[in-house]
C-alpha cells in the first residue's frame, strides 16, 4: 500500500547559514514564492529527525511523486528538490533537499514565508512536527475550516419546518433525551461528525472531542483512517477509547477507495484497531471532482458496498460529506444492505468553498447550488430506506431546536462537525459547554412539543408556513 502522506518530527538545530545566499537568488525566490504564495524568509529552519518512523517517513516522502525539481543555476549553486509541507499543522512551508554529496540523511531544511523560529518561538532542541502529502492536506483543510468562510450560504432546509407545540403532561425533570444506536446508549441523540485524522493537530483535537463525548454521553466519528492504514504510527490519532470507553464510536473510510486500494481487511482493521461500534463509509462525488487530485472512479461502488455489507461483522453506515443524498441515490442505497445512512446534507461546511479557500479563489460560485439540503435528504431517507435502517442527520445543524426538528422528521440522531472543531481548538471544557447548550435547547424544544422522550417527538413537525401542515414522516423504527 503506497503511502500518500505522513509526518516528520525532529528537533531544531542550528545550521551554517549557507542557505541565505541560495534563497536570495532571484530564480530560487521566484520558485519558492510560487509554492508558498509569498517570498520566502531568507533562511531555513533545520530539523534533525528522530530515529525510527520520522526517518522512514522522510524516505517515503523522497520516494513519493511530490517533489519539484529546482535545476542548478549558472551561479554555481547546486540543484535541489522542493517538497511542500505544513509546519505544526498551521504554516505552509517547503522542505529544500540540496543535491550535494554527503548531505546528512537525518536533517531537513524547511523554508516558510517568515522566520519559523519567531513564528513558533522555537529554540535549538525544540521538537517540531511537519506534515506532507495527504497529511499536509488534512492540515490545510483544517486551517481553512477554522479561518475561512466555508459554510454554505444556502440553508439546511430545516427552517421550512416547525415543531408542532402541545401542552406537556409531565414533569420537565422527567423528560428523557436518551436513545440507543447500534447497541450504545446516547444521553442525547447527538454525535461528533467525522472530521480529522493524520494531521499534526489531529490527535489533540480527537482527544478533546472524545473526552467531551464521554463526559456528556454523546457519540463520535473519527476522521478518515486512510493515513492510519498506510502508516500505523498515526493510529494513536484515532484510538480514542482510552478517553471514551463508553461512547458510540464510528470508524471512517471513503467508499470510492474500494475502486483503488481499499479491501475488506482494511475496513475490518479500521473498526477493530480503534474498537469502534460501526463503520461510516463516506461518499463524496462533488468534493472529489473539486479537489486538485480527487479520486474520480465511482464505477460500481454501490455493488461493491453491497458485497462488503453481506458478510461484514459490524454495522456499515453510508454518509455524504455535505452535499446530501438525493432520493434517487437513496433508492439505490436501500438495496445495498447498509445498516444506516447519514444524509449529511447541504447547509453546513461546503467542501467546494474549502477547496476555493485552499486555492485562493473566491468562495462563492455557481457550483454552490448543487446538492440536496439536509431536510430534503432526511425526509427522503425516512421514506425510502427500509424501516430498520438507522437514519442520521447532519449538515448545517447548529442548535438543539434543529436537532429536535431532525428527530421529529425521523432521524435517530444528529451530527455536527464545524462547531465541534472550533470548540475543540480551545479545550475539552469548551466542547462540553457547547454540548450542554445544545442539550438545554433540545430539552426546551421537546417540552414545547409535549414530547416526554425522543420517540414521542417523532412526527411532531409541520410546515413553517402559517396555516400549512406538512405530512409527518411515515412511521418506522
Amino acid at each position: 500500500m503506497t503511502r500518500s502522506g505522513g509526518r516528520l518530527q525532529g528537533t531544531v538545530v542550528s545550521g551554517r547559514r549557507e542557505a541565505v545566499g541560495f534563497l536570495s537568488i532571484p530564480w530560487v525566490k521566484e520558485r519558492l514564492a510560487r509554492s508558498l504564495g509569498a517570498e520566502p524568509f531568507p533562511g531555513t529552519l533545520n530539523l534533525r529527525l528522530e530515529p525510527g518512523e520520522p526517518l522512514d517517513s522522510w524516505l517515503a516522502l523522497k520516494a513519493a511523486p511530490l517533489g519539484v525539481e529546482l535545476p542548478p543555476g549558472e551561479d554555481g549553486f547546486c540543484a535541489a528538490t522542493l517538497y511542500p509541507v505544513m509546519i505544526e499543522g498551521e504554516e505552509p512551508g517547503v522542505v529544500v533537499l540540496p543535491h550535494v554529496e554527503g548531505y546528512p540523511d537525518d536533517v531537513v531544511e524547511v523554508v516558510a514565508r517568515w522566520s519559523l523560529r519567531d513564528r513558533f518561538g522555537l529554540q535549538d532542541g525544540t521538537t517540531v512536527a511537519v506534515s506532507w502529502g495527504s497529511a499536509a492536506m488534512k492540515d490545510r483543510q483544517l486551517e481553512a475550516c477554522l479561518s475561512g468562510a466555508v459554510e454554505s450560504e444556502r440553508g439546511n432546509g430545516l427552517s421550512s419546518y416547525g415543531l408542532v407545540g402541545d401542552l406537556p403532561d409531565f414533569d420537565l425533570a422527567a423528560l428523557d433525551t436518551s436513545t440507543r444506536v447500534f447497541g450504545r446508549r446516547l444521553a442525547m441523540p447527538l454525535f461528533v461528525s467525522s472530521m480529522t485524522g493524520g494531521g499534526v493537530r489531529s490527535g489533540a483535537i480527537n482527544r478533546r472531542l472524545a473526552e467531551a463525548a464521554q463526559a456528556t454521553g454523546i457519540g463520535m466519528a473519527v476522521g478518515s483512517q486512510r493515513l492510519m492504514l498506510e502508516d500505523p504510527s498515526l493510529a494513536a490519532d484515532f484510538r480514542v477509547r482510552t478517553w471514551a470507553p463508553d461512547i458510540l464510536l464510528f470508524a471512517d473510510l471513503g467508499l470510492v477507495h474500494l475502486n483503488y486500494w481499499l479491501t475488506r481487511d482494511h475496513c475490518l482493521r479500521a473498526v477493530e484497531d480503534i474498537q469502534a461500534d460501526a463503520l461510516m463509509m463516506y461518499i463524496n462525488p462533488l468534493h472529489e471532482a473539486l479537489q486538485a487530485q480527487g479520486d474520480l472512479d465511482f464505477t460500481g461502488l454501490l455493488g461493491k458496498l453491497a458485497t462488503l455489507c453481506a458478510d461484514f461483522p459490524y454495522p456499515i453506515v453510508l454518509k455524504e460529506v455535505g452535499s446530501g443524498l438525493p432520493r434517487a441515490t437513496l433508492r439505490r442505497i436501500a438495496e445495498s444492505g447498509v445498516a444506516g445512512v447519514d444524509v449529511a446534507g447541504r447547509g453546513g461546511t461546503d467542501w467546494g468553498r474549502v477547496e476555493a479557500v485552499l486555492a485562493g479563489r473566491h468562495a462563492a460560485g455557481p457550483l454552490e447550488e448543487l446538492g440536496t439540503s439536509t431536510a430534503d435528504s432526511l425526509v427522503s431517507a425516512v421514506e425510502v430506506m427500509p424501516s430498520d435502517t438507522v437514519v442520521l442527520a447532519s449538515g448545517g445543524i447548529r442548535n438543539g431546536v434543529e436537532v429536535a426538528k431532525a428527530l421529529a422528521l425521523g432521524a435517530r440522531a444528529s451530527g455536527m462537525a464545524l462547531p465541534f472543531l472550533r470548540w475543540a481548538m480551545a479545550s475539552t471544557e469548551q466542547v462540553v459547554e457547547g454540548v450542554r447548550r445544545i442539550e438545554k435547547e433540545l430539552r426546551v424544544a421537546m417540552w414545547y412539543a409535549g414530547a416526554a422522550d425522543v420517540a414521542a417527538l417523532r412526527g411532531r413537525v409541520g410546515s413553517a408556513m402559517p396555516g400549512v401542515l406538512s405530512s409527518p414522516p411515515s412511521p418506522g423504527d
